[in-house]
């Protein structure tokens, strides 16, 4: 296994107000349950890491029962399926649960949990699982102990519960050692339940063009559903720097103008949350150059 690495990332986030839904819980006691292996971003953020099948073992488990994988990627843990990502406002507060057992151990503390929220990743650091023996871990899912991907610094509430709102993935880690690795996971217990709904199904529909050129800038959006958007430009540190709209819009096309001299020179981000009934946030961003 190559040395543990740490990659650059673009940090931002959003808020948005909870909702209730009751947990989903994985006990693996035939198949896989939609979760699948993932290429695990160590303390860093990959909006879309490579993932592949996740083997179910019939023998172990608490009961017999559970995923097993071994030392597939550089770095290696499993990703939720997308019926627990979208908007999971409502996790917040309360705790995640898994069972781990582990094979092969350096013994040192590794990020357990990492929440992808699309455009950021917060991950949570814990002692390494016992060698040879299941171990019940429970992870709070609030800001304490969690941390920024790149930066080590640590989450705050609005960007902890902004990570839960637009929830990409969810990962757990399965790999504890820089050799050899075979791990077991079962009985999660994700706090948020279930959206019921795929989050690419919606997200496929959305498209966001951002167009410059000088003195005229535009940005073009298209939703598939009505629903509450936000459409904004965050400078290249991620801060934002113009609202375009924050607003109930009906589906079909929409332009915003970006008046000339409105915003300095430079590069930009348009990026939008939608949230249509009945379904989580789904965001997109794309460039945008002003050129005055």
């Amino acid at each position: 296994m190559a040395p543990k690495r740490i990659l650059p990332a673009l940090l931002m986030g959003g808020l948005a107000l909870p909702v209730w839904c009751a947990a989903a819980s994985f006990s693996f006691t035939s198949d896989n349950q939609g979760w699948v292996v993932v290429d695990y971003p160590f303390h860093s953020h990959v909006a879309a890491p490579s993932t592949q099948s996740l083997p179910f073992d019939s023998e172990n488990g608490l009961p017999a029962g559970s995923v097993r994988v071994g030392d597939v990627f550089n770095e290696t843990g499993i990703a939720a399926p997308s019926t627990i990502l979208g908007n999971q406002s409502a996790a917040y507060g309360d705790t995640l649960k898994y069972d781990i057992l582990v094979r092969f151990s350096d013994l040192a503390d590794y990020p357990a949990v990492v929440l992808n929220a699309g455009t950021y990743s917060l991950y949570y650091d814990t002692p390494s699982p016992p060698i040879g023996s299941w171990q019940s871990r429970a992870i709070a899912l609030t800001e304490t102990g969690w941390k920024h991907s790149n930066t080590n610094v640590a989450a705050t509430e609005a960007e902890f519960r902004g990570a839960l709102a637009e929830l990409a993935g969810l990962y757990l880690y399965t790999e504890w050692f820089t050799g050899p690795d075979d791990t077991n996971i079962d009985n999660v217990r994700w706090p948020g339940g279930t959206t019921g709904v795929d989050p690419g199904a919606v997200a496929g529909d959305l498209r966001l063009r951002a167009i410059g050129t000088r003195g005229e800038h535009t940005v073009q959006l298209t939703l598939p559903t009505a629903g509450n958007t936000r459409l904004a430009i965050h400078d290249l540190a991620g801060r934002e720097v113009r609202v375009l709209a924050d607003q109930w819009l009906a589906g079909g096309h929409h332009s915003f103008r970006i008046a000339a001299g409105s915003l300095p020179s430079g590069i930009y981000f348009a990026r939008v949350r939608h949230s249509a009934p009945r379904a989580p946030f789904v965001t997109r961003s794309a460039k945008l150059a002003i050129l005055d």
